[in-house]
C-alpha cells in the first residue's frame, strides 16, 4: 500500500510487494521526490533504479522498533553488570523505596517469575 506521508491518504494498493512491481510504479510516477520505506534492502534497490534523485527515509514504526530491539540488546548485554550493581541511591526516603522495590523484584525475578509479571504485580500492588 502507498500512503501520502503528509496528506496521510492512500495513494494505491499495489497487486504484490515485489521490488519490480514497486519499480515500476515509481517510473510511472516520476514526480516522486521522497520515498518513507520500511528497512527492505529490494526496496532500496528498486527506489534507486526507478528514482534514483529521490531521498529515501526510514519510516516512523521501523524506526522506533529498530531502536526498540537495540536498547532491549543493549539491556540483555549488560543486565549481568547491572544485577551486581544492586541499587545506586544511598540516603532519604525516595532512595529506601527504589531499594525495596528492587528487593521485591528481584526477589520475583529469583522466583522465576518474568519480567512482564513482575510489572503487573509491582503496579497492581501500589
Amino acid at each position: 500500500m502507498l500512503i501520502d506521508a503528509e496528506t496521510r491518504r492512500r495513494i494505491d494498493v499495489l497487486p504484490d510487494r515485489t521490488a519490480d512491481t514497486l519499480e515500476a510504479w515509481l517510473r510511472a510516477h516520476p514526480g516522486v521526490k521522497i520515498v518513507c520505506r520500511d528497512g527492505s534492502g529490494a526496496y532500496a534497490e528498486a527506489i534507486r533504479r526507478a528514482l534514483p534523485h529521490a531521498i529515501q527515509v526510514g519510516d516512523r514504526w521501523h524506526l522506533w522498533h529498530n531502536l526498540g530491539q537495540a536498547v532491549a540488546k543493549a539491556v540483555a548485554a549488560h543486565s549481568a553488570c547491572w544485577a551486581k550493581a544492586g541499587p545506586l541511591l544511598q540516603d532519604g526516603q525516595r532512595a529506601q523505596t527504589i531499594r525495596e522495590r528492587w528487593h521485591q523484584v528481584h526477589d520475583l525475578l529469583g522466583k522465576n517469575v518474568g519480567l512482564l509479571e513482575c510489572a503487573r504485580r509491582r503496579c497492581s500492588s501500589r
